[in-house]
């Protein structure tokens, strides 16, 4: 590879990590407004995922997982995700889920405690060409009054 090659891929990751990085930024924005509730909903739900779709309404669902592959197809190479992708996500959010849980109990017994909860959210790609990503999104549980 030549050092123009090399400085060509450099430049794209660079371009795809901004892109992300502004993608994070406009989805946190949206489960901290609008999407709140949905988002703090989820925490509990032990058997649905946020997903992020920007070519349905709402822009933003908890969806069940058995739905996810019907709705995003995952394992061909013409899929923008796989089955691995999905079994990690299932299993980030039992971990999430679970610790959601003991965040709420702690929350119930001292209301002036901040524990975090989380969610796992698919953001599902704007092209057919584009493959699909999933983040952890954490909050504290804020106190009361």
């Amino acid at each position: 590879m030549t050092r123009e090659e090399e400085d060509a891929v450099i430049a794209q990751l660079v371009a795809e990590y901004k892109q992300e990085e502004e993608e994070n930024a406009e989805l946190m924005a949206l489960l901290s407004g609008p999407f709140a509730e949905v988002k703090e909903r989820n925490h509990l739900e032990a058997d649905r995922i946020l997903v992020w779709d920007r070519q349905r309404k709402p822009l933003i669902e908890s969806v069940p997982l058995h739905e996810l592959p019907l709705r995003y197809p995952c394992g061909g190479p013409e899929d923008g995700w796989n089955l691995e992708d999905l079994g990690k996500m299932t299993m980030k959010k039992g971990v999430l889920y679970r610790q959601s849980v003991v965040a709420h109990e702690l929350s119930d017994e001292d209301p002036t405690a901040r524990p975090t909860c989380g969610s796992v959210v698919l953001i599902a790609g704007q092209w057919p060409e584009e493959t699909h990503r999933w983040l952890v999104e954490k909050s504290a549980i804020e106190p009361e009054g």
